[in-house]
């Protein structure tokens, strides 16, 4: 019985995240004028704030759907709640779902249906009424109103001050009642160990399952490292091809190349700027372009090359760290392997890391636009004619 109410939870959570993506997909575009339904205000349809906050202290005939800072609902709502926030609190009227992504939870009001949540901290305040059933994935998760059907999903703590009609089937740490709390039927709970809960609080019956390959904290830890794997083996295949493309480029363009490398010590302020102004304005500039229509190729071709810049930002500088690491100047190759592996290397330090790869990639973009302009302006053929 348990495999089976997991399987649900699972394909319950991965549907609140498809309704998430799908949700910002197809709403662009679509978004309200405004961000607040007023008091006295009806809403015709449905609304939608984008990278934003929304509020609703009056009526919204439709689906109130939120992806930003905050979503609030102190009136009424005749749809679904749709919220990816960093706080959700609904005091109102919920006639439908509500289905939200958020660090905090808070829902004081009634809603009609069912609540799905993935979140930090949930809480159900005094005189919060859910009609249907919860299915939360979440920390923390506090009942202190009224749930009319199940409770289903993954809780480190669950607090239980009010009443459930339903059953809990439920993976947790730890589970606490007060002398107002009340599950009506079943509870079903995964956890390490076996907690002491007091029978007086459970209408039915008590069963505690061990975890098991098939539960979902198993599921996903076991997601986890295997997607910790994949991550290490494409770094690797990622360093090798890149090695391999580096080492090919410098082969055949060894002087240009070298000459890049110099440049980021003759000029690193002008390298840095550079890469930052190309970082930041050239998918402005391409985006612009493809949004006349008639630009749509050249700003397709902008970003094939914005792309390629942006792969090939580290050659000259891991072949001039790895020149300054080899005083006896070695083959350029040899040099820009080893400077590429300590930058990789380098990168995966916390904070650091990754500060230190956007220097590379923009002061690395920077020299190359500086070397391929000068190489097209023949700034170095005639160095080399003479040579």
């Amino acid at each position: 019985m348990m495999i089976n109410n997991y399987n649900k939870y699972k394909i319950v959570t991965l549907l609140i995240v498809l309704s998430l993506i799908i949700l910002t997909a197809i709403s662009y575009g679509n978004e309200s004028k405004y961000r607040t339904v007023g008091e006295n205000q009806i809403v015709e349809g449905d609304f939608i704030a984008l990278s934003t906050s929304g509020e609703n202290y009056g009526k919204v005939i439709g689906d109130f759907i939120v992806i930003g800072d905050e979503a609030k609902n102190d009136g009424l709502i005749e749809g679904d709640i749709l919220a990816m926030t960093s706080e959700l609190t609904s005091r109102g009227m919920v006639k439908g779902d509500i289905r939200g992504f958020a660090s905090q939870v808070n829902i004081e009001g009634e809603v009609n249906r069912n609540a799905s949540i993935l979140a930090n901290h949930i809480i159900f305040n005094d005189g919060s009424v859910i009609d249907g059933s919860v299915h939360a994935l979440a920390n923390t998760m506090k009942l202190y109103g009224f749930v009319g059907g199940d409770i289903r999903g993954t809780v480190n703590t669950l607090e239980i001050h009010g009443t459930i009609k339903g059953n809990v089937y439920i993976h947790v740490k730890n589970i606490e009642f007060d002398s107002g709390g009340k599950i009506e039927g079943d509870l079903v709970y995964i956890s390490e160990d076996e907690l002491d809960i007091p029978k007086e609080y459970i209408g039915g019956t008590i069963e505690h399952n061990y975890p098991t390959n098939s539960s979902l904290p198993y599921q996903l830890n076991l997601l986890g490292q295997q997607l910790k794997r994949f991550l290490l083996l494409f770094r690797v295949l990622f360093l090798i091809s890149y090695l391999i493309v580096g080492s090919i480029l410098i082969r055949l363009f060894k002087k240009p190349t070298e000459r890049a490398a110099a440049n980021i010590e003759k000029s690193p302020i002008l390298g840095l700027g550079i890469g930052l102004a190309l970082l930041v304005v050239v998918p402005i500039v391409a985006i612009l372009l493809m949004a006349t229509v008639i630009g749509i190729p050249i700003g397709g071709m902008i970003f094939v090359f914005y792309f390629i810049l942006i792969y090939l930002s580290r050659i000259p500088v891991g072949l001039w760290l790895g020149q300054k690491i080899f005083k006896d100047s070695p083959h350029p190759i040899l040099a820009f392997i080893l400077g590429s592996i300590l930058i990789s290397a380098a990168s995966l330090i916390p904070v650091v890391g990754k500060l230190l790869s956007f220097v590379v990639l923009i002061i690395g973009m920077g020299i190359s636009v500086i070397m391929i302009k000068g190489y097209y302006k023949k700034e170095y053929e005639e160095e080399e004619g003479s040579e």
